[in-house]
Parts: C-alpha cells; sequence; structure tokens
C-alpha cells in the first residue's frame, strides 16, 4: 500500500509539474499577444497559479515523506566478562528486548547479536549488540524513558557478564 501511495505522489507530482512547465510556455506565448498594457494582471495571475502549485506540491511531497523513513539502528560494541557463553549472551539480549518492549517506544524493537567469526582486529569487542527501531520517533521515546526501566534493570543485572561501554546510534535504509 505504501508504494501505491508513493507511485501515486510521484505521478501528481510529476503531472504538476508539466502543468506548471505548460502554464509557464503559454504565459509567455499569450504575454507576447496580449497589448502592454494587460500584460501585469495576466503577469499577476500566473504567478499567483504557480505559487498555489507550488504550495500543492510541497504539501504532497510533506505527505510522502514517511513513506520512505529510515530506521534506528544503535550499535554496542561489548566485552564479556570471564566465563561468558554465547547461550548467555543470547538469553541476556531476550530478556533486555523483552524488558524494552514493555517501555513506551519499545513496541516495534528488534535486536541482533553478532559474533566474530573471522575478523582481523577486533580490539576490545567480544560481540556487538544492534536494537533496530521503526523510526528515530520510536527510538526518542524509548531512550527518553531508558533511564530506571525495566530494559535498564536488566542491563543492570548482568553487568558481571557482559559490559557495553560504546555505542553509535546509525541511521539504517533497507535496501530492496
Amino acid at each position: 500500500m505504501k508504494r501505491l501511495m508513493s507511485k501515486i505522489f510521484i505521478a501528481i507530482i510529476g503531472f504538476l509539474s508539466f502543468l506548471g512547465i505548460s502554464l509557464s510556455f503559454l504565459y509567455k506565448m499569450i504575454l507576447a499577444k496580449i497589448p502592454k498594457r494587460g500584460g501585469y494582471m495576466m503577469n499577476t495571475l500566473v504567478r499567483l497559479m504557480l505559487v498555489c502549485m507550488l504550495m500543492l506540491v510541497c504539501m504532497l511531497m510533506l505527505g510522502a515523506a514517511p513513506t520512505y523513513a529510515a530506521e534506528a539502528m544503535q550499535m554496542w560494541k561489548c566485552e564479556l566478562e570471564g566465563d561468558t557463553t554465547e547461550e548467555e549472551v543470547i538469553a541476556m539480549g531476550r530478556d533486555w528486548v523483552k524488558a524494552a518492549k514493555t517501555m513506551a517506544g519499545g513496541k516495534g524493537l528488534e535486536a541482533n547479536v553478532y559474533f566474530p567469526v573471522a575478523v582481523n582486529v577486533t580490539g576490545e569487542v567480544d560481540v556487538l549488540f544492534v536494537i533496530h527501531a521503526p523510526s528515530f520517533v520510536e527510538w526518542g521515546k524509548f531512550w527518553d524513558n531508558y533511564s530506571g526501566s525495566p530494559a535498564n534493570a536488566v542491563e543492570e543485572r548482568n553487568r558481571e557478564k557482559i559490559v557495553c561501554p560504546d555505542s553509535a546510534l546509525w541511521e539504517s535504509v533497507k535496501i530492496k
């Protein structure tokens, strides 16, 4: 449905652009044939029409913008403490996501854990914990309420097994 709506918006914008170019061309043709004393009124009318079309195109573009909205992706670089296993990391991640989904903005969160297989240099990074939010608005709602939240409690409970000191927020766009 979103793809259909975006195609309709693009078609409307294309049509309005064509209409604007056509009117501009007609304006020049008509203005050349009208005596100079009548040119002011025609000039004013055409300018008014072009401003109205431009406003309409801008409103349609604003309506189409959410169709192409990107996801927010937070990536944490984590270090494992002691003998923490991959199974424990996955279980801790599952608990964190379950708690996060109960919070405002957390309903659409998805998480992945990335374990290195063949890496040149990892530094102090043992795993990557990556969260995807459907939009930056949802991520903002979630992050604004994080301190003291159920997800924060899960994080604090697991600090002896995993620590994630570094993170980066990314814009994620799916390639289709």
